[in-house]
Formats: C-alpha cells, sequence, structure tokens
C-alpha cells in the first residue's frame, strides 16, 4: 500500500500532502487513499474524487510545486476545478504564467464578497489573455495583483456611494443594513459581470486617477506645507533623465497625481528621514517614475521600492538611471558619512521644518476626509462610470430596496426613478 502512495506521489506531486497522510485527518480523503491502496487507476480514482475530467489530472502529471507553486500543495482540488474551468489552450505553459496565475487566484479570492461568479469570470477572462493584464501590448505586466487590487478598492468605493444614505436618503439604513448591502453586492455584481475584466480594469483606473488627485487636493487643503532634510541639494542628472528630490508634502501629492499612485502615504516616514523619495523625470520635468530609497548603516543607499506610472515596472532607461544615482549617493554619502547630516545643512538649500505632531496632522485630516469622503467617492466614481451609468445603478438600488427602507426617500424621487427606466 505504501509503495502505490510513492509511486502516486511521484507522478503527482501535487498530491503528496494528501497521499502521504499530511492531510489524511480529512475523513473525505480516505476514499482517493482506499483506491490508490487497491490499486485502481490514479488519474480516474483522483478524477472521480475531485469530480473534474481526467484529462485535467493528466495535465499536472509530473508538474513539481516548484513550477506550478508551493501554493497548491495543500489546496490540489482548488487547482483541479480551475483548470477544469479552463479549455486546454488557455491553462499556464511556464512557470512564468503559473506563477501569475497564482497571484490572480489570489487577488480574485478578494473578490468573493460580491460572487464566486466574479472570480470564475475575470480568472477565465485573464487566462484566455495569457495571463497578462497589460492594457497595451506595449506593456509588460508581471504581476496582476495590484491591477486586481484596484478593481476590488473601485468596487468597493461603489459600494460606499451605492450605501450613503446622503445619496439614496434612507433613514432606516441600521435596521436594513444587511438586506440592502446584499442588495448593493447583487446589482454590483450584475454590472461588472457583464462586462470584460479589461473594460472594468480601464474603469478602475479612472477611478484611481481621480482618487488620487481629489485626495491631493483634500491633502492640500487640510495640511500646511512640511518640509524635509534633502539628501541633494539640486536634480542629478543622467543622459535624458534627472532625479528630483520629493522634500515637502506637496511634492509627494503632486507626484501621486501625475503617477496615479500613493506615494504620499510615505510621508510620516520621509519627515523622520525613514524614507527618501525622488522622481526620475525627463529633462521638462515630467515624471517617469518614483525611486524609495533607504539609508543603512548611515551611509549605504539601498532601493527599497521603484515603481512607474500605475505603479507598473520602470522600463530600462529609468532603471539605469536609478542605478548611476545610487552610485553618485553612495560615493557622496561614504565621503561625508563621519558628518553626514552638517554636511547637507551646511550645502543644501533648505530651511528645516518645525518639529511637527504626527498624530495631530493625521488627526486633523482623518476629521476632514471624513467628511469628504463620500464626495471623493461620488467624483471619482462618476469619473470612472460616467454620470448616467450612476444615475442608472442608482435607479435600479431605489426599484430594489424593501418599501420599509424607503420611508426616508421622496416619492416624487422613487415616482421619476420608475418611470424613466
Amino acid at each position: 500500500m505504501l509503495r502505490n502512495r510513492v509511486q502516486a506521489s511521484q507522478v503527482l506531486p501535487v498530491l503528496t500532502g494528501i497521499l502521504s497522510g499530511a492531510i489524511e485527518t480529512i475523513a473525505s480523503v480516505k476514499s482517493i487513499h482506499k483506491a490508490i491502496d487497491q490499486g485502481k487507476p490514479l488519474i480516474d480514482a483522483v478524477a472521480k474524487y475531485y469530480g473534474v475530467r481526467p484529462s485535467i489530472v493528466r495535465s499536472i502529471i509530473r508538474k513539481q510545486p516548484s513550477e506550478i507553486g508551493y501554493y497548491w500543495e495543500h489546496q490540489p482540488g482548488r487547482l483541479l476545478k480551475l483548470l477544469d474551468k479552463l479549455p486546454p489552450e488557455h491553462h499556464p505553459k511556464t512557470s512564468a504564467e503559473w506563477n501569475t496565475m497564482n497571484k490572480a487566484d489570489r487577488a480574485l479570492r478578494l473578490f468573493n464578497k460580491y460572487s464566486v461568479d466574479i472570480h470564475d469570470l475575470y480568472f477565465r477572462q485573464f487566462a484566455a489573455r495569457g495571463f497578462n493584464l497589460a492594457l497595451s501590448k506595449n506593456q509588460i505586466l508581471v504581476d496582476p495583483s495590484a491591477k486586481l487590487e484596484a478593481i476590488k478598492d473601485f468596487m468597493g468605493s461603489l459600494n460606499r456611494v451605492l450605501c450613503h444614505q446622503k445619496w439614496h436618503g434612507i433613514t432606516s439604513w441600521p435596521a436594513m443594513q444587511y438586506k440592502i448591502d446584499s442588495i448593493i453586492a447583487a446589482i454590483i455584481c450584475n454590472e461588472l459581470t457583464s462586462i470584460s475584466i479589461m473594460r472594468v480594469l480601464l474603469m478602475s483606473e479612472k477611478w484611481h486617477a481621480s482618487i488620487i488627485l481629489e485626495s491631493s487636493k483634500l491633502w492640500r487643503k487640510t495640511h500646511k506645507k512640511v518640509q524635509w532634510l534633502s539628501l541633494i541639494n539640486a536634480p542629478f542628472r543622467c543622459k535624458d533623465h534627472q532625479v528630483v528630490s520629493l522634500a515637502d508634502s506637496n511634492a509627494l501629492a503632486e507626484e501621486g497625481a501625475r503617477l496615479n499612485h500613493c506615494v504620499a502615504a510615505r510621508l510620516e516616514d520621509c519627515i523622520r528621514e525613514i524614507a527618501h523619495i525622488f522622481s526620475i523625470r525627463t529633462l521638462d520635468d515630467k515624471s517617469l517614475s518614483t525611486l524609495e530609497i533607504e539609508i543603512v548603516n548611515q551611509h549605504i543607499p539601498q532601493i527599497i521600492e521603484h515603481k512607474g506610472k500605475d505603479n507598473q515596472q520602470p522600463d530600462t532607461a529609468c532603471q539605469i538611471t536609478a542605478s548611476e544615482f545610487i552610485a553618485f549617493l553612495n560615493a557622496r554619502l561614504n565621503h561625508h558619512s563621519e558628518n553626514r547630516i552638517d554636511y547637507f545643512q551646511n550645502n543644501a538649500d533648505y530651511s528645516l521644518p518645525d518639529l511637527v505632531d504626527i498624530t495631530e496632522c493625521e488627526a486633523q485630516f482623518d476629521e476632514e476626509a471624513k467628511a469628504t469622503q463620500f464626495d471623493i467617492d461620488l467624483v471619482s466614481i462618476q469619473a470612472a462610470l460616467g454620470k448616467k451609468k450612476l444615475d442608472q445603478l442608482k435607479k435600479k438600488l431605489i426599484l430594489s430596496l424593501p418599501s420599509t427602507a424607503c420611508q426616508g426617500v421622496p416619492q416624487g424621487q422613487i415616482t421619476s426613478s420608475k418611470s424613466s427606466m
């Protein structure tokens, strides 16, 4: 019996955990043990146990976890069922495709709040594109997680808009919360499963760009400009690029708006000199990528993160510029390592900021943000969907609400919604 299991695990390495007895505590697993111990055909036994086609089991014969991902060692059933939903030509063929498929599956599982249908639909569309969510042929996207996370955040923002009492006028929300939340989730699911993942991705990018822009406006409104120590006193030139230090709060907010990412969230670490942020730009000041550097052991610069627009990987030219800049900083910091702070204070054109109470600063921002978050969500959702589509979703919501939930909605609003559908 043991020999049969060893041979089976060699044929199907992904099942090693089950066949070795590591997961034998699950009673249902014993049925597959029994079939293998009795010498029944392995492929048929596994296919029957997991309810998939035998050809799906054959497709992972001798596939090592190092190739398809250790992610599946304790959930081989999910792997087989996912592959069973795809035509053979859309199965991952290289370790890189397996890697991106696994990351996509992790990210898509976050969508289960709305419906498993969204996971399955987007997963099939993702596989059909060769496990690549790049918006253009020239764009290489290795990790889809950020893109799928952006879609999830976009859906969350849409959910907040639809839920907001200020928008739909429901006064009995607390008593009806679970019911209304289910209705809203169904409306969002129905809307997003009726269009392709690429179209949803484009909408989420419009939403994210608007969120960054509106949030940066809010930041400037609620904060005084905060400055901190810069490692360079002028832009660093490298061929057709320049590296510009982002040494104040407004510069961080502007960079985030330019490249559609959340670099402004690094404010506190910048003030405390934990992080140093730089923008790689063209000579005419167009932002190309954002570089985060940490100084290790007082004088060794180290790249922590380097992101292009929409959190994408920067192009080769920007990466070369980043390497040249690190080499420049390394030489400069090593030369002045004994008295680094004094050197920069004596040679840089800046004034050190007054001590900033970060807790007080964030509390002020949070208080303002609570009052304006709905407006930011609403403006950003309208930027992504268009006002007409958002109004249509609003009407669907009002028509789907239980009558007891509409006590605070003006009758004219309900009537006009019904008559215009």
